[in-house]
């Protein structure tokens, strides 16, 4: 029963969450066409080349997607897939969205692809404890200690933080106590 429950639930949130993101960016990329003066328009690429393409998939994206992807190339591509329907429907249905909170927090990043480049961690804060590059368990008052011997660095979050949102970057005059313990409190 219980995990019946539970799986009804996990279920309903996963639709949830798929409406919102698919929700979000449709928002996100409004806001940056209107940024944009619009993006490029052609209705007639639009009829002749996208809506066909996708009318043997039963879809019919909205055109301001077209606007912003072909924005720079001016040339209607249609295999672009509007990211509303790729994080609210394609992605739901090949991936199993329950595994993926694992795999969504940045600090554990270097443990699961140690082959991939990426920039040198000085402190992580996981579920509130906070470790040193090394993964060494630090209190708060080293891990600020550590920030203060950097020159410049930054701190974002480990979750929650995609698009470049949350980020905090520190260089000379700035790296100071207080701004660290803000920003990490």
């Amino acid at each position: 029963m219980r995990s019946d429950a539970r799986r009804m639930l996990d279920t309903v949130f996963g639709a949830i969450e798929a409406k919102y993101r698919g929700h979000h960016y449709r928002r996100s990329t409004k806001r940056r066409l209107r940024q944009s003066d619009g993006g490029y328009r052609n209705d007639k690429e639009y009829k002749s080349i996208v809506v066909p393409y996708w009318q043997r998939f039963g879809q019919r994206p909205r055109q301001y997607w077209y606007s912003l992807f072909c924005v720079r190339s001016k040339q209607m591509d249609p295999r672009y897939i509007p990211d509303d329907m790729w994080f609210a429907r394609v992605l739901p249905y090949y991936s199993n969205m329950q595994f993926r909170r694992a795999y969504e927090d940045k600090c554990m990043h270097s443990v699961l692809f140690p082959e991939l480049s990426r920039p040198k961690t000085i402190v992580m804060n996981i579920a509130g404890v906070f470790y040193d590059g090394s993964f060494r368990i630090i209190g708060k008052e080293e891990a600020v200690q550590t920030c203060l011997r950097e020159h410049e660095f930054l701190i974002k979050p480990s979750i929650d933080s995609g698009e470049g949102r949350l980020i905090t970057f520190f260089s000379g005059d700035e790296v100071n106590r207080d701004a660290i313990q803000k920003t990490i409190d």
